[in-house]
């Protein structure tokens, strides 16, 4: 007597089929050399309107051409004795519509040359700030925007915070404190469903920023940033 051996997928494949006298169904193999077929993938499609471009968000790069940066420079505890123009260096942020309607800008940061101060006002040798980076972290934002979303004005508060180091006379670099202070800002914002969206930001944080020996300060930020697309 002959004895039919059957794996367990061999047995699920006849009861499957309806018994060993049943036909087994054939699997198509592909031609040799043939590419499968390939399944396109529709692309999102793309923001028709101003409005959906900034509520998916958009990146901005600070244009230095057409930003400044100043603080106003004393000595010896007195009235601000000069402005001091700082050179940007670089800077980005993400700007995007939240569901209330109002601008959100996130991650404002700005890269600035090193402050000097010369010996004369700051004796014997000077001063010399390297690694000065600032950042914006927003606090309040009010918006008044057109219909079509492609002018707005805003304006609200923000935490300046600005790091940097000191570098001695042997060209060692000394960390400093950090330093904060609320800074009031405002804006507009211009752009379309097509073109590049820009964003010019002004802002001012009076007040003392930084005092070296009681004798030699720093204060009176002010600053106009262009962004763009």
């Amino acid at each position: 007597m002959r004895i039919l051996q059957l794996s367990i997928p061999g047995l699920a494949l006849l009861v499957a089929c309806g018994g060993p006298d049943a036909p087994v169904p054939t699997i198509a193999e592909s031609a040799p050399g043939s590419v499968p077929p390939v399944v396109s993938v529709p692309e999102p499609e793309a923001p028709k309107t101003m409005k959906e471009r900034l509520e998916a968000g958009v990146e901005l790069s600070l244009r230095t051409e057409g930003s400044g940066f100043t603080l106003s420079v004393s000595d010896d505890g007195q009235a601000p004795t000069e402005t001091k123009p700082l050179e940007i260096e670089a800077g980005h942020a993400h700007l995007s519509l939240t569901s209330e309607g109002t601008l959100s800008l996130s991650g404002l940061e700005i890269a600035l040359a090193d402050i000097v101060v010369a010996a004369e006002i700051f004796p014997p040798s000077g001063l010399h700030l390297v690694d000065v980076r600032a950042r914006l972290d927003l606090v309040a934002l009010e918006t008044a925007m057109s219909e079509d979303a492609t002018l707005a004005r805003f304006t609200g508060e923000a935490q300046l915070s600005v790091t940097w180091a000191l570098l001695d006379r042997e060209g060692r670099r000394v960390p400093l404190r950090p330093l904060s202070v609320q800074t009031e800002l405002g804006g507009t914002l211009k752009g379309s469903a097509e073109g590049p969206v820009e964003l010019e930001v002004l802002g001012i944080a009076p007040g003392s920023l930084l005092l070296v020996a009681d004798r030699f300060g720093l204060s009176d930020a002010s600053f106009s940033l262009d962004l763009v697309e």
